[in-house]
């Protein structure tokens, strides 16, 4: 069977960072699927954005913490991924103020990022090797670490307030995810049944 379409012209727009979903597919799906059966799940969504490799774990109910990625030989810090909204242009200015600060710990910087990866290399200061050893190992109560803090490889994502068109195609404020779920959950089943 061949599809056809038509030639109406669809308005597209992008947004200026990578689109995200409040999970993997997989997980929604294997909660909608027991939601189905019956069963009654605790429905525990991490957001989850495309293409992102750094981690995302929760910190509070209503609070994710985006952690980007550094790597430490001893001598350089080289630094592959940022925290999710964090732009590469921003973070550029950062270290050029990091490394002219009075007491810095890096002597030089050098970004090799691309239009789709990210590359920074800091030169740690010679007699400041300790210091950035001894920050890599200290975490505080919450589980982050002081030098990826220091170096702001760390920025949270609110789900709290969240403001979305509902079934009815009203303007309403999601204090959670699972409300945003489970009114899909109750609006597409209602479809089904009128379809079948």
């Amino acid at each position: 069977m061949m599809r056809t379409t038509t030639s109406v012209k669809k308005k597209r727009f992008f947004l200026p960072y990578k689109v995200h979903f409040f999970a993997e597919t997989k997980d929604t799906l294997e909660y909608l699927i027991g939601k189905l059966n019956g069963k009654h799940q605790q429905l525990k969504l991490i957001p989850y954005y495309n293409n992102f490799k750094g981690r995302i774990f929760n910190y509070d109910d209503n609070t994710f913490i985006s952690e980007g990625i550094l790597l430490y030989d001893g001598k350089n810090i080289e630094i592959t991924e940022l925290p999710v909204k964090l732009w590469t242009s921003d973070y550029k200015e950062f270290l050029e103020e990091l490394v002219e600060s009075k007491d810095s710990l890096f002597k030089n910087y050098q970004n090799l990022s691309s239009d789709t990866e990210v590359k920074f290399i800091l030169k740690v200061e010679t007699d400041k090797l300790e210091t950035v050893k001894k920050l890599l190992e200290i975490v505080d109560e919450n589980g982050l670490n002081q030098l990826y803090k220091m170096l702001k490889l760390y920025k949270t994502i609110k789900v709290s307030n969240l403001t979305l068109y509902d079934s009815k195609g009203s303007i309403k404020t999601y204090s959670n995810v699972s409300e945003i779920i489970n009114e899909f959950y109750e609006f597409r089943l209602e479809w089904i049944k009128t379809k079948r």
